[in-house]
């Protein structure tokens, strides 16, 4: 069985709460019992990635008003074999917060969130690797 799990956070690498604990947590208790399972997550700035992260193509992504030109890159969750894909672009994921600061959020957040979902399904296909099951988190 083939697993593509979407999370906007990823423990250790970014956390603003529980969720990212979670998205470190599961996906390696899924691998340890036999399941081919890749996780996608945005490649924010102030991301702490190792040596071996590389850039694997180029994406293009038309949404209902803009469109969007941004970067897959590929390397390993830490302190596991699980590959993880990073989807980059600058001016949706090169802010200072993930959300907003806490008292506030980013406007455009579905947006960021909706174009990271399509950019990382698209590349997929791209790199023809299918899941049988997309597990996306909030």
């Amino acid at each position: 069985m083939r697993i593509l799990y979407l999370t906007s956070e990823l423990a250790p690498l970014i956390s603003t709460g529980g969720l990212a604990e979670v998205a470190y947590a599961l996906p390696k208790s899924l691998k340890k019992n036999g399941i081919d399972i890749r996780i996608g997550l945005p490649k924010y700035k102030h991301l702490k990635m190792s040596e071996n992260c590389t850039p694997l193509l180029p994406c293009l992504y038309d949404g209902s008003t803009n469109t969007y030109q941004s970067m897959l890159w590929e390397t390993l969750v830490p302190q596991t074999d699980i590959p993880l894909y990073l989807i980059e672009h600058e001016e949706l994921f090169g802010r200072d917060y993930v959300y907003g600061s806490g008292d506030w959020e980013y406007s455009d957040n579905p947006r960021r969130f909706s174009f990271f979902c399509k950019a990382l399904l698209d590349s997929m296909e791209r790199i023809q690797w299918k899941p049988d099951i997309i597990h996306c988190n909030d």
